[in-house]
């Protein structure tokens, strides 16, 4: 086994290379230094604000972290980061709201509460190393429109799986089933799968949260099967052949296809030819949380740390709070609640016999006391 997690998108290789030829980011005369000293701490997991998990930051995040504190370094360019007031950022960030500040494309930024949530990442670290004493950023919110995605109902996507090649579609049937994240699904071996590739187990060093899930398997299982015999695939080598590029490639031309280029569904935003691998897992979360009793089963299967999905996915499908208590009881509360119920029927019948016994046993004394008064007289 040559790697211990993989790296789809190539995160790792291309953040090495960035911060070993850059101890300057070219353009940025004022903030580089500050920048590239945030990125290295943040890659040994130094100087993190209290509220945020503790850790090294994958090469994934750092070069996201990176285009975003270039693009505040553009932004502020005759400014350094710590003179900035206020003013400044609430300027900033409703400039990009209202669109008035776009991307070089030309297009509004879409989920600006993203940005704001990384600049807040920057200067909470700003804080914690004493470049600054002042939150800037107490009253900036991170509300905003939520980040576009493509939607299929379930028949939408039974047709899209019926017409995929068999090259893709075990591959986006397994994505459904197991519903886990790109990075995660492209780390999954031919070993990780168990009793009959009826489970998979999603490996805690390749997982986003770092802790192992296993996962039963109700929809994937024969054509995963059929797809690692007819590609020969052994217990060392990954289940995803194709790299996520191609995929998603693949994924915009048959929704287009079969969809048309219209808008998916009016919460959901993004059209058919934008759909991509992570647009099933959405799909994913709202194709599980219809089965699921409990929220606390369905988070280990999506590998959930908050409620806060729960809640966004809910909300989308137009649910309504109509969970029981029942709902809300682990196994084993379940089992002593249950236990309990039984256990208060047996009351209660106890009751009933207990009742009839004394309403017989009632009357029997009756008798005897008219018999005894007879035998008197």
């Amino acid at each position: 086994m040559n790697e211990i997690k993989r790296d789809p998108y190539n995160s790792k290789e291309r953040w090495e290379s960035w911060i070993k030829n850059n101890s300057e980011i070219e353009g940025l005369k004022f903030n580089s230094d500050l920048v590239i000293k945030f990125l290295k701490d943040f890659e040994l997991g130094k100087n993190i604000s209290k509220s945020s998990a503790k850790g090294e930051r994958s090469p994934i995040r750092l070069m996201a972290l990176k285009s975003r504190l270039v693009f505040f370094s553009k932004q502020f360019s005759k400014k350094k980061f710590t003179s900035l007031t206020k003013d400044d950022v609430h300027i900033l960030f409703k400039g990009m709201r209202d669109g008035r500040i776009k991307k070089e494309n030309g297009k509004p930024y879409a989920s600006v509460g993203s940005y704001v949530k990384d600049w807040k990442t920057f200067w909470n670290w700003l804080i914690k190393i004493k470049e600054v004493t002042e939150d800037i950023n107490e009253d900036v919110s991170r509300l905003d429109e939520k980040a576009k995605w493509v939607y299929l109902t379930e028949e939408q996507f039974k047709l899209l799986l019926a017409q995929a090649n068999a090259e893709y579609r075990p591959l986006i049937a397994l994505m459904l089933d197991c519903g886990c994240r790109v990075t995660e699904a492209y780390n999954i071996r031919i070993s990780d799968f168990q009793e009959d590739f009826n489970k998979v187990t999603i490996r805690a060093e390749t997982s986003k949260n770092k802790y192992e899930r296993t996962i039963n398997l109700k929809i994937c299982t024969q054509l995963i099967k059929e797809f690692i015999k007819f590609n020969n695939l052994k217990d060392d080598d990954f289940i995803f052949i194709k790299n996520p590029p191609a995929f998603n490639k693949y994924l915009r031309e048959n929704a287009e296809k079969l969809f048309g280029d219209k808008v998916s569904h009016n919460k959901a935003g993004a059209k058919y030819p934008q759909m991509s691998l992570y647009d099933i897992r959405h799909i994913a979360s709202c194709y599980w949380l219809k089965r699921y009793q409990t929220h606390r089963a369905l988070m280990y299967r999506m590998g959930w740390t908050s409620e806060k999905w729960i809640k966004y996915y809910s909300e989308f499908l137009g649910q309504n709070d109509e969970l029981s208590d029942e709902d809300m009881l682990t196994q084993e509360d379940k089992s002593k609640f249950e236990k309990q119920q039984k256990d208060i029927i047996g009351l209660k019948n106890k009751e009933k016999e207990y009742g009839e016994m004394f309403a017989n046993l009632k009357k029997e004394m009756e008798s005897l006391k008219k018999k005894r008064i007879k035998d008197k007289n």
